[in-house]
């Protein structure tokens, strides 16, 4: 993959993984989410990248709400930003329930 997709997906897998501590992985099946990300404590997260201002194909939604129908959080970003940030807020609320369940406030 190349061009603005694979861009702002390298740089958010960096981001990820630097700030937030996460590990992803590339999913290779036609049509499934782009990758994975392994979140602490909790169920990964599903992650299907465009280009700017383009949507998922129609083969993209069937995976992406058969996978949500397996209560799976799968999202589809066509900007880095809006992702990196939903990621960061993945990660809190994964923290903060590992946190409640452990008695921690």
């Amino acid at each position: 993959m190349t061009g603005p997709e694979a861009t702002s997906e390298q740089r958010v897998n960096e981001r990820a993984e630097k700030e937030l501590g996460l590990t992803n992985s590339k999913l290779g099946k036609d049509g499934m989410p782009d990758r994975i990300y392994w979140m602490p404590f909790g169920k990964p997260i599903l992650i299907e990248w465009k280009k700017p201002g383009e949507q998922p194909t129609k083969r993209q939604w069937y995976w992406i709400y058969f996978l949500r129908g397996l209560q799976y959080d799968v999202q589809w970003f066509d900007n880095e930003q809006r992702a990196f940030e939903y990621l960061t807020a993945a990660v809190a609320r994964s923290v903060k329930a590992r946190l409640k369940k452990e008695g921690v406030q």
